[in-house]
């Protein structure tokens, strides 16, 4: 069994000599057999992780079988407690569901090359019936991959039969989880109920035609990704994603590419069918159409262009505390000389896009600088006009109007740097003391004058 899981690995290309490779390790049969096997390939740096779910009253149990096995064989361990009963409750999940997301955030955590999983042949028969009866699509239905990033699955092709036969051939103990016998949880229902069944009333090698049914739909699956990761090359745009592009692709891959975009956001753990749906749909839509996702992102059909763009996390206002003042801000990459002016003259002062020159008696507030908010105004033409309504007449995109720094005295907006001024702040005849504000570094590395 060693020689044959070492072929696997290698037909696999689940690591290289010399590399570290961590095993998940339970306690139970599967992963104890993976252990063995493991340690019995010399080429490879080997150690051990327990998550302690803090669901069964045997946890303790597993913690110390795993502990006195790992230290019989001299293989390092590290173990996680999780609270998988209150991160359920927290999150509103199932603890099947808590359960793995915790491992998994274990394992993202482990300073290794690669982490061993323990799933076989029975696993990926029922991850398959599992994905099919949540109206999965092909991905789902070609269950889990043997190598998924720096994830292997070395046991994937075994029959759970010969893992416990080599382990009881070799005197190799490891501890039942009680719960697996439980029917109330879906896995299994379909371990102890579907899948005999299938067996005994249609086909006795049905898991292993199922196996071989997902590692062909794998094989077609990485053909679809190369396509789709091509598709989604030709359509970038410089902001965004051309959709004509898009459009011109067979539906199957242009819809593999938009997953594919919003996995590149971090997102696609977080979306949900309908999201997709959603943003199939705006590329249908005319232009300004627009959805918004989970963490503040917002997608935006303008004209042929699929944009994006993410709401700036909620900061502070930058304060100008005195004048004269000199201070940077780096959320914008922008540095301000605020001075006063003496002998104020109404018309002798050279400005232009980034040095203005503000009536100071008319400031009734705090300088700040800031992005937009909901009640922003300029004076324009003897009266008041929304930021809103201004950014719009100037034809600013969407998605670039929170990216503009703003000189604000409360919600008058005394400047949309790089843009105009407000009428309510320019200087008269009448002004006493002013202020004049220069704006350098804003977009380029070379002082504005």
């Amino acid at each position: 069994m060693v020689i044959e899981v070492a072929r696997f690995m290698g037909e696999q290309h689940m690591y290289t000599p010399g590399e570290r490779v961590t095993v998940a390790l339970s306690g139970g049969a599967d992963s104890v057999c993976l252990f063995h096997l493991l340690r019995q390939m010399e080429d490879m740096s080997l150690s051990a992780v327990h998550v302690h779910h803090g669901i069964r009253e045997t946890a303790d149990r597993d913690e110390a079988f795993v502990r006195e096995l790992c230290r019989s064989y001299g293989v390092p361990l590290v173990v996680h407690h999780v609270d998988v009963p209150g991160e359920a409750a927290a999150r509103g999940l199932g603890l099947e569901e808590t359960a793995r997301l915790k491992r998994y955030e274990v394992f993202e955590s482990l300073d290794t090359d690669h982490v061993a999983l323990a799933h076989h042949m029975r696993d990926q028969a029922e991850t398959m019936l599992l994905n099919l009866c949540r109206g999965s699509g092909m991905t789902g239905l070609a269950g889990m991959p043997q190598v998924r990033g720096r994830y292997i699955r070395p046991l994937l092709e075994t029959e759970p039969g010969k893992i416990r036969t080599w382990l009881r051939n070799n005197d190799f103990a490891w501890v039942e989880d009680e719960t697996n016998q439980d029917s109330s949880y879906r896995r299994n229902f379909i371990r102890h109920e579907v899948l005999p069944l299938l067996e005994q009333n249609v086909n006795p090698q049905a898991v292993r035609h199922m196996v071989s049914a997902a590692s062909l739909l794998q094989e077609d699956l990485a053909v679809l990704e190369q396509l789709a990761e091509q598709l989604l090359r030709e359509a970038r745009a410089d902001d965004g994603l051309s959709i004509s592009k898009l459009e011109a692709a067979p539906e199957a891959l242009r819809r593999r590419a938009l997953r594919r975009f919003l996995e590149s956001l971090g997102l696609d753990s977080d979306l949900s069918g309908v999201h997709y749906q959603q943003l199939e749909k705006l590329c249908g839509d005319p232009s300004g159409h627009r959805i918004d996702l989970p963490h503040g992102i917002r997608l935006e059909r303008s004209y042929d262009t699929l944009r994006i763009w993410r709401k700036p996390a909620e900061t502070e206002d930058f304060v100008i505390p005195e004048v004269p003042w000199h201070g940077r801000f780096d959320r914008f990459a922008l540095e301000l000389d605020v001075s006063f002016v003496e002998n104020v003259k109404f018309d002798g002062f050279s400005e232009n896009q980034y040095t203005k020159t503000f009536d100071y008696d008319t400031i009734k507030n705090t300088l700040v600088v800031r992005s937009r908010r909901p009640g922003d105004y300029l004076m324009m033409a003897g009266g008041h006009k929304t930021l809103k309504a201004y950014m719009i007449d100037e034809k600013i995109p969407r998605h670039m109007r929170d990216q503009i720094p703003l000189l604000a005295d409360g919600d008058h907006i005394l400047w949309v740097i790089g843009h105009r001024m407000s009428d309510g702040c320019k200087l008269s005849e009448h002004t006493k003391h002013a202020v004049q504000v220069s704006v350098n570094n804003f977009g380029t590395n070379e002082k504005e004058k």
